[in-house]
């Protein structure tokens, strides 16, 4: 029965980090395979490191009752104050990323439709999901996450059958620790937000299993690109989809879409689920969802140069309160 609720758990987890950013795997490139064959110790020490993540966070929710991040932080942070600037920031970064999301299926979808009604689409689809709630948040992720993976799993084999070689750089490891805070916030999000779900075997499923999926795709993207992070373009991925599916290439399209919509799922699911009551839940994701149709106009480049940093100060307190919360638990268990 753990194994029935951990695995969707797992799928909503790898969802949530598995954004624009890693799909087209540009993100993977600029963390781990600039280092070469080093980059590969990075990759298993950010997949080691997500995996515990995952499952301190699921644990913390079921323990102690929490049902959304606001109410994460509050376990975690030991200061009031913090937990005000935290939240503060994961608001604001949480509607500026539904934006992000949102622009980036505008670019996908621009060669049917205009980029405007490319956003409000993706968004109305986001919208009928999350009209299910948290139920349709799981179900959705526990679709597209399979989808996107298998996609992008078949795409990096054909590349890696290809002869490389790579470079030796430093360096990997603070690398594999950044990667890590900066994807902690979203997993946050998902993960606080699921509500009772089930035991501890239930946290340790869904947080490992979800650390695994993601560190396999981690090392399958970074070994595709491995000693040729120079000389390809922005978007890896869709090159490497050009090159072996030709006319097919629209397949990668689709995968890269599911992937800004698990993402765009977790941001729209995650602020709407701010408050301690789910009371308007729906009516919150529709003027969530409003706001990032608005934000999605300024354009996908805007959008990431303003979003990221946001990101990374506040996985820096979140990271840091984790750490706190593990320290402090075995602290007790020792006296």
């Amino acid at each position: 029965m753990d194994w029935k609720k951990g695995i969707p758990i797992a799928m909503t987890y790898c969802g949530a980090i598995v954004g624009a950013g890693f799909a087209t795997g540009r993100e993977v490139i600029e963390f781990f395979t600039i280092y070469g064959r080093s980059g590969l110790f990075g990759v298993v020490l950010a997949s080691a490191l997500l995996g515990i993540t995952g499952v301190v966070i699921i644990d913390i929710a079921q323990r102690r009752g929490v049902y959304s991040y606001r109410g994460l932080l509050e376990e975690v942070l030991v200061n009031s104050l913090l937990v005000k600037v935290a939240d503060g920031i994961f608001a604001l970064s949480l509607m500026v990323g539904a934006g992000v999301m949102a622009a980036a299926a505008a670019e996908i979808l621009k060669g049917f439709v205009p980029g405007w009604l490319g956003a409000a689409l993706f968004l109305g689809g986001c919208l009928l999901i999350l009209s299910r709630g948290t139920s349709g948040f799981i179900k959705a992720n526990t679709v597209l996450v399979p989808i996107l993976t298998l996609i992008i799993v078949a795409i990096c084999l054909m590349e890696i059958a290809l002869p490389v070689a790579t470079p030796l750089r430093p360096g990997p490891i603070f690398s594999a620790v950044l990667y890590v805070a900066f994807n902690s916030a979203l997993a946050a999000v998902a993960l606080s937000s699921l509500g009772k779900v089930g035991g501890r075997a239930t946290a340790i499923i869904g947080g490992v299993g979800g650390g695994l999926l993601i560190g396999m795709m981690l090392t399958l993207v970074y070994l595709a690109t491995a000693g040729s992070s120079q000389i390809l373009p922005q978007i890896p991925l869709s090159y490497f989809a050009q090159r072996w599916l030709g006319d097919n290439a629209w397949v990668y399209d689709a995968a890269l879409l599911a992937a800004v919509m698990t993402t765009a799922l977790a941001n729209l699911h995650g602020l709407a689920s701010r408050g301690s009551s789910q009371r308007g839940y729906f009516h919150r994701c529709i003027r969530i969802a409003g706001g990032g149709w608005i934000i999605a106009r300024l354009g996908f480049g805007t959008l990431v140069a303003l979003l990221y940093p946001l990101l990374g100060y506040a996985n820096l307190v979140l990271l840091g309160g984790l750490c706190y919360y593990v320290g402090s638990r075995a602290i007790r268990h020792l006296r």
